[in-house]
């Protein structure tokens, strides 16, 4: 069914519904493309909505808003994806939701069964953040709020970004993180992006210490560590680029 406003079917629905702006049906299969929204009840493969899906379950999930889903393979949403379970990725870009789901990227992660910690985290450049943790059992969100230091003076510090858990053992893991750190004091804006490996080492169940080394960009003599030791800078009149070493030490604490 090919409609410029709305598909709407009660019985089955096994071959591809497209519409401008609505695609509804009671049972499933096939593909459903809609400029706006599409809404099934039964099991389907792909949902394409240009604001919102709903299905009870789908292979592929793409929506320009939302995502809400029984049971999905995969979901890709521009802020939103809903789900009871999850067997392949959720891509948010802010928020996951789900009972179960391993692979959810995304800023915010609210998985039942997945890990959710907060503690305080350090910098080579004696800057501080309280840092939420929320994912599945191997990726997860990483959202940061602190204080740093620039121009001699205190300014705010925020974080972001997203991290994979590698385990080594019952108590020992590798969380490798790609994150970008900003500093304000609404006069003037610097960004940091870092990639860092941090070694975890669970004291207690619901207690891990981390440490671990960074490479960052735009970060030039901030570091109390690593001042003036560059992987490679460039800077003209009109421009500057660094990469450089960095440190971050952490004390967190499962939610």
């Amino acid at each position: 069914m090919i409609s410029g406003l709305v598909n709407q079917v009660n019985g089955s629905n096994k071959g591809v519904s497209i519409a401008g702006l609505y695609n509804g049906a009671e049972n499933g299969l096939g593909i459903q493309i809609a400029g706006l929204h599409n809404q099934k009840q039964g099991n389907g493969f792909i949902q394409i909505g240009g604001l919102s899906n709903y299905s009870s379950y789908e292979v592929l999930q793409v929506a320009g808003l939302v995502n809400i889903a029984q049971n999905a393979d995969v979901q890709i949403a521009g802020l939103i994806n809903v789900a009871r379970s999850v067997k392949g990725v959720q891509i948010a870009g802010l928020i996951n939701i789900a009972d179960s789901s391993d692979y959810p990227i995304g800023f915010l992660n609210i998985i039942k069964n997945g890990e959710k910690q907060i503690g305080i985290q350090v910098y080579d450049d004696a800057s501080a953040n309280i840092v939420l943790r929320t994912g599945g059992r191997k990726t997860y969100g990483i959202l940061g709020v602190g204080a740093g230091s620039e121009l001699k003076k205190t300014v705010l510090q925020m974080e972001a970004g997203i991290g994979y858990r590698i385990p080594l053992s019952q108590k020992l893991r590798i969380n490798a993180e790609a994150v970008s750190i900003a500093k304000t004091d609404f006069t003037f804006y610097k960004h940091t992006e870092s990639l860092r490996a941090l070694l975890g080492y669970k004291i207690t169940p619901a207690m891990e210490i981390t440490l671990g080394p960074s490479v960052n960009t735009y970060k030039y003599s901030d570091s109390k560590i690593f001042s003036d030791n560059y992987i490679w800078k460039y800077r003209d009149d009109d421009y500057s680029f660094a990469l450089t070493l960095g440190a971050t030490a952490g004390l967190h604490f499962n939610l």
